[in-house]
C-alpha cells in the first residue's frame, strides 16, 4: 500500500465520550446530487475536562455551523479530513446547528445515504451516519430523534424514517413537494438511524401485541413485487409472536416498517422501526425462490426483529462488543428456526456453516476472539467469529445454566440494561447474579481466539462395571495470542448399549443431569458407574461446544452410531466421519479396494431407507463432506483437485452400490405435490434432489433422462435449480440449452438472474473461469451491485475451490484484479471478497506462491482502502 498505513484501534484504549447528544432534530431536503441536512444536536458535556468537541463527518460539505443560534467564526472550529472540531464548546448543555451537503447519487459505497433505483436509502452500521451529517458517530452515544424529510412527491411519494409518523403534508408554496415528520422516542445510537424515500409498493397488515397494541406492519418493495412479500409478512408476524412466547419481549412502537432494496451491502439492517433489507431476503414465490430462500427470509426477518431488544433497546458500548448483540441474536434466530422447523436439521446446517466459515477463520490470519482486542476497520469484523461462534458461545451458556436459568437471566438483563449501551461483561454478570454461577473462566470464550481441540480416551473395567472417560483440551496459538488458557466447556454425551439404547449416566452415585459434564482443566477424567457392558460412546452430542474433536473413532463404532445414536447430530456426524476418513485415505494413495469396501454405502442405504428419519435428515446423511471441510481437515499442502477426485470416487461408489434403492426412493418422493414452503415439503425436495444428484454420479443415460425430465416438469425453483446444478457439473452433458432456457424464462427477475450467475460460477469444469469473465460484461451484471458480485464472482472464488485454485494461478489473478476494481467503488465488498485468499499458506507450494503474488499485487495498489489493506496485509504476514 503506497500510502500511510491506517491506524489500529484497541479495546484497551476505550474511554467514554467527552460529550453526549440527548436529542437530534434532523431536516432533510432530498435531491439526487445535492441533499442538504439541517441538524440541531442537543449536546451536554460528559466530564469536566473542557475538551474540544470532535464530531465525525465524512464526504460532507459544511455550509453553516452555529452554537445556541450564533454562527461560529472560522477561528472557533476546524473542518479537516473526516472531523469537525469545535475548539472551546460551552461547559453547559448547548444546541449545535449545522447545515451539511452530500451527494447520494455519487455514493457507490452503499454506506451512508445513497440512491438505489431512484430510491433514497441509508446504511449506517457501523460508521455510515458520519456520511450523512456531523455527529458523535459511536454506539455509546444514545439520542432521541425527530426527523423531517422533504422531497418531490412524484419522485418520492413514500417518506420513511425511524419511530412513529407524527405529521405529513404538502410544503407551503411548493405543490410538488411534500414532507413527513417521524419521531423516535427511544434513545438509540447513530448506527440505528435510517431513512428511505422513493416510489414504492406497500404490503400492509397488523399485529395485536400481547399487551393489546395493534401495530401497523408495512413491507415496502419496488413496484410489481408486492405479491412476493406475502411470505415475508407472515414471517414477521411469526417473529413477533415467538419473541413474546420465548423471551417475553413485546414490540414498543405503533409502526413496524421494512423496506426491501436491490443494492445493499449486508443481508439486512435492524434500524429502529425501519428495517432495511437486501431484497433477496424479502421477495419470494414458489416459481422464483428455493426452500433455502424461504428459510433464510424467515430467519433474517426474525433476526432483525429480535434485534429490537438485543441490539436496539440494549445496544453495545463499543464495536469490540459487537458479538453482544450479534452472537446473542444469531442464537435467538437459530432457536426461532428450530422451533418452527426441524431442530435436528437446523443444528446440522449451523455446524456445517460454522466449520466451513468460522473454523477456517480461526485457523488463518484473521483469527480473532468473539470480542476482538483490536481492529483497523470495524466493517471487517462482521465475521463468522462474531456471528456464528458468538452464537455457539451463547448456546454453551444456555447449556450451562439450563432453559429456566437462561430465561430468568435474560429477563434480568433486559430489566437492568434497557436503554443502555452494554458490554459482554455486563451480560455475563446478569447470569452470575441470577444463577449464582461463576462465569469468570467461561468469559475466556469471548477473549481468546482459535478453535479448541478435544482429545478423549476411555477405559472400561468389566469387573468394576465402570467406564472412565478422560478428556483433554488444548488450543493452538493464534496471531497475537501465543499463550492459551483453559476453557469452561459443557460436554454433552451418551453411552450406548449393544441394543442401541442409552445407558443411565451415573457418577459418584448421582445421575448426570441432562447427559452433560463440565470441564475446566487441561485434563479431566469422569468415571461412570453401573455400566454393565462395554458401551459405545456418543461424544459431544448436539455439538455442545465449538471445538475440533481430534480423537478418531474406529469405523465399526461409527457405523454403529450411524445406525443407532439417539442424538440426530451425532448420527449424522458418524457418517461424515467415516466418509472423511475414506476420502483422506484415497487422497493419500490407499488402494480403492481397501477403502471402498461397501460398509459406508450399506450404512447410508439403511439410513436413507429409515422412515423414522425425516427426509431432510436423510438428504444430509446422503451428502458427503464438502471440499472446504475436507481441506480444513487436511490442513496443509491442500490440493483441491485431488480432494475433488477422491470425493467423486467415494460418491460414485456409494451411488453404484445403492443404485436400486436410490432410484426407488427418488420415484417415491418425486410424486406430484403442491408446493408449500414448510419444513416437511422442503425436506422432501432436498431428499429427492440429493438422490437425483447421486444417481447421476453413475454414467447412465436413463438417469440423465430423469435429470432432464426433472427440470422440464419442475413446478418450483428448488427442482429447477437442483436439475441445473447437476447438469452443469456433469461431465459430457451439454447443459447450455437448459441454462439458456432458464435465463429466457427468468431474465426479468433480477434475483433469479443472480441464481443463474451463481449456477455457472460454481460449475466445476475447465471453462468456468472464462465464462465467469465473460459474464462480468453481461447486460444484467454490474460491479456496483453487491448481489451480482456475490452471485457470480463469489460463487466462483468461494463456492468452486477446484476452479479458483487452478494450478496455473488464473483464479488468484482474476480475484486480485476484481478486488482492485471493487476497492475503488465499495471497499466493504472488496474486503469481503478477499476471504478465499486468506488461507493461502495452507495450499500446496506451487499454489501458495501464486496466491501470495496475487496478495502482493493487491497490497501494492495506491490508495488502497483500510478495509482491504487490513485483510490483505494480515494475510501476507501470517
Amino acid at each position: 500500500m503506497k500510502t500511510e498505513q491506517p491506524q489500529t484501534i484497541y479495546l484497551k484504549d476505550y474511554k467514554p465520550s467527552d460529550y453526549l447528544i440527548s436529542h437530534m432534530e434532523l431536516d432533510f431536503k432530498l435531491a439526487a446530487n445535492q441533499t442538504q441536512t439541517h441538524a440541531v444536536l442537543s449536546i451536554k458535556p460528559n466530564n469536566q475536562t473542557g475538551a474540544p468537541l470532535v464530531l465525525n463527518g465524512e464526504d460532507l460539505k459544511l455550509i453553516t455551523i452555529a452554537i445556541n443560534g450564533s454562527e461560529l467564526k472560522a477561528s472557533e472550529y476546524s473542518h479537516k479530513d473526516d472531523f469537525l472540531t469545535i475548539h472551546n464548546p460551552p461547559s453547559e448543555p448547548f444546541a449545535l446547528t449545522t447545515l451539511a451537503e452530500t451527494n447520494p447519487e455519487a455514493n457507490t459505497s452503499l454506506s451512508g445515504l445513497y440512491l438505489t433505483h431512484d430510491t433514497y436509502c441509508t446504511q449506517c452500521e457501523a460508521e455510515g451516519f458520519r456520511k450523512i451529517t456531523f455527529s458523535l458517530d459511536r454506539p455509546d452515544v444514545l439520542s432521541t430523534y425527530n426527523v423531517r424529510l422533504e422531497a418531490n412527491k412524484n419522485q418520492c411519494p413514500i417518506l420513511l424514517s425511524n419511530g412513529n409518523l407524527i405529521e405529513q403534508g404538502t410544503v407551503k408554496g411548493k405543490t410538488n413537494t411534500h414532507f413527513a415528520i417521524w419521531q423516535d422516542p427511544h434513545p438509540k445510537p447513530t448506527y440505528l438511524f435510517a431513512l428511505v424515500a422513493g416510489d414504492l409498493d406497500c404490503l400492509s397488515d397488523s399485529y395485536l401485541t400481547a399487551d393489546g397494541n395493534n401495530v401497523a406492519l408495512n413491507i415496502y418493495v419496488e413496484r410489481g413485487n408486492k405479491a412476493k412479500a406475502e411470505y415475508a409478512m407472515g414471517a414477521l408476524k411469526r417473529s413477533f409472536k415467538w419473541d413474546e412466547d420465548r423471551f417475553g419481549r413485546i414490540y414498543d412502537l405503533d409502526i413496524f416498517n421494512i423496506v426491501a432494496v436491490p443494492h445493499f451491502n449486508m443481508g439486512a439492517m435492524e434500524n429502529k422501526g425501519l428495517n432495511v433489507f437486501n431484497d433477496k431476503y424479502i421477495l419470494a414465490s414458489a416459481e422464483t425462490a428455493t426452500d433455502m430462500d424461504f428459510e433464510l427470509i424467515e430467519a433474517v426477518i426474525g433476526h432483525e426483529y429480535f434485534h429490537n431488544w438485543t441490539g436496539n433497546r440494549i445496544t453495545c458500548r463499543d464495536w469490540f462488543q459487537l458479538c453482544l448483540k450479534e452472537g446473542l441474536t444469531v442464537f435467538r434466530d437459530a432457536e426461532f428456526t428450530s422451533d418452527l422447523r426441524s431442530r435436528a436439521v437446523k443444528r446440522i446446517d449451523d455446524v456445517k456453516g460454522l466449520r466451513a466459515g468460522q473454523f477456517a477463520e480461526d485457523a488463518g490470519p484473521m483469527a480473532h476472539p468473539c470480542r476482538p482486542d483490536s481492529f483497523i476497520e470495524i466493517d471487517n469484523f462482521y465475521t463468522a467469529t462474531v456471528y456464528r461462534k458468538g452464537a455457539e458461545v451463547v448456546r454453551a451458556l444456555y447449556s450451562l445454566v439450563g432453559k429456566a436459568g437462561f430465561r430468568a437471566s435474560m429477563d434480568y438483563y433486559f430489566e437492568n440494561f434497557d436503554g443502555q449501551a452494554a458490554t459482554v461483561k455486563d451480560f455475563l454478570h446478569c447470569f452470575e447474579q441470577v444463577t449464582g454461577r461463576d462465569l469468570t473462566q467461561f468469559e475466556i470464550w469471548y477473549s481468546q481466539a482459535g478453535t479448541p481441540t478435544l482429545n478423549y480416551s476411555t477405559i472400561y473395567n468389566e469387573q468394576a462395571q465402570t467406564y472412565a472417560l478422560t478428556i483433554e483440551q488444548s488450543c493452538k496459538p493464534t496471531p497475537g495470542q501465543e499463550q492459551k488458557h483453559n476453557y469452561h466447556m459443557p460436554i454433552k454425551l451418551g453411552l450406548l448399549a449393544k441394543d442401541g439404547t442409552d445407558m443411565p449416566l451415573i457418577i459418584a452415585g448421582k445421575p448426570v443431569a441432562n447427559g452433560m459434564v463440565e470441564i475446566t482443566e487441561a485434563k479431566t477424567t469422569f468415571t461412570f458407574e453401573q455400566i454393565a457392558e462395554k458401551p459405545v460412546i456418543s461424544f459431544l452430542r448436539d455439538f455442545s461446544v465449538p471445538v475440533n474433536v481430534e480423537t478418531e473413532t474406529n469405523i465399526d463404532d461409527l457405523l454403529f452410531l450411524m445406525a443407532n445414536d439417539n442424538d440426530p447430530f451425532n448420527r449424522w456426524q458418524a457418517g461424515q466421519s467415516v466418509a472423511m476418513q475414506a476420502i483422506i485415505s484415497l487422497i493419500n494413495g490407499a488402494p480403492e479396494a481397501d477403502i471402498l469396501d461397501g460398509r459406508l454405502a450399506t450404512a447410508i442405504c439403511k439410513s436413507i431407507n429409515n422412515k423414522g428419519l425425516d427426509a431432510a435428515l436423510r438428504a444430509l446423511i446422503l451428502t458427503l463432506p464438502s471440499l472446504p471441510e475436507i481441506g480444513l481437515k487436511i490442513g496443509k499442502n491442500i490440493d483441491y483437485s485431488a480432494i475433488h477426485a477422491a470425493r467423486e470416487s467415494l460418491a460414485t461408489h456409494i451411488a453404484t452400490q445403492n443404485q436400486a434403492d436410490m432410484l426407488k426412493l427418488y420415484q417415491h418422493f418425486n410424486q406430484d405435490q403442491n408446493f408449500e414452503p414448510d419444513a416437511k415439503g422442503a425436506g422432501v425436495r432436498a431428499f429427492r434432489n440429493a438422490l437425483l444428484r447421486d444417481l447421476n454420479k453413475i454414467d447412465n443415460t436413463d438417469h440423465q433422462a430423469l435429470l432432464v425430465s426433472h427440470y422440464k416438469n419442475a413446478n418450483n425453483m428448488v427442482d429447477m435449480m437442483g436439475s441445473l446444478s447437476v447438469m452443469t457439473n456433469l461431465a459430457g452433458f451439454d447443459a447450455a440449452a437448459y441454462v439458456n432456457d432458464f435465463y429466457q424464462k427468468f431474465k426479468h427477475d433480477h434475483l433469479v438472474i443472480d441464481k443463474w450467475f451463481a449456477l455457472q460460477g460454481r460449475a466445476i469444469n475447465e471453462q468456468t473461469l472464462s465464462l465467469v469473465k465473460k459474464l462480468t460484461t453481461h447486460e444484467q451484471f454490474s460491479f456496483e451491485t453487491p448481489n451480482n458480485v456475490y452471485s457470480l464472482i463469489g460463487s466462483f472464488v468461494s463456492g468452486n475451490p477446484v476452479g479458483f485454485h487452478a494450478l496455473d494461478g488464473s483464479g488468484y489473478s482474476f480475484l486480485a484484479d476484481t478486488i482492485i476494481k471493487l476497492d475503488r467503488m465499495n471497499p466493504q465488498i472488496a474486503a469481503r471478497m478477499l476471504t478465499p485468499l486468506r488461507s493461502w499458506k495452507s495450499l500446496e507450494p506451487k499454489r501458495q506462491k501464486l496466491a501470495k503474488q496475487a496478495l502482493e499485487k493487491i497490497i501494492d495498489v495506491n490508495n488502497l482502502s483500510a478495509n482491504t489493506f487490513e485483510i490483505a496485509s494480515k494475510s501476507l504476514n501470517f
